[in-house]
């Protein structure tokens, strides 16, 4: 291992945030850096070693959420946001058109009269 001088624009340090690989990036969504919650959307270029803030609107901030790679996007669920859990679902377009789409507000719950909410968790996407 050999520590990269990445310079220039970065996300924060930050912890409870997600992460997926895709088209030769690195892609990071929310997450917490001492008392604030994040909603930014940073890839990480690994060819040339480089940051970029992606300029788009989407999710309340959060961390402890989970976000898979399904195809040509980033499907998150869930999380916290200081007052409690979400339970909202969110896709994020990855593609030249980067945009984010609200999928659900809430599960139903199989065990409860009340929606499903989660931060914590884990989720996996399986195609085909």
């Amino acid at each position: 291992f050999a520590r990269i001088d990445l310079g220039g624009a970065r996300p924060t340090k930050r912890f409870g945030h997600s992460a997926v690989a895709y088209g030769g990036g690195l892609w990071v969504f929310g997450g917490r850096d001492g008392g604030r919650y994040h909603s930014d959307v940073w890839r990480f270029d690994v060819t040339t070693a480089a940051w970029r803030l992606v300029d788009v609107a989407g999710p309340a901030p959060r961390r402890a959420h989970t976000a898979t790679l399904l195809g040509d996007f980033m499907l998150v669920i869930g999380g916290g946001d200081g007052r409690g859990a979400l339970g909202d679902v969110w896709r994020l377009a990855l593609t030249n058109e980067v945009k984010w789409t609200k999928i659900s507000e809430s599960f139903a719950s199989t065990h409860s009269d009340r929606p499903w909410r989660a931060w914590g968790h884990s989720a996996v996407g399986l195609e085909g």
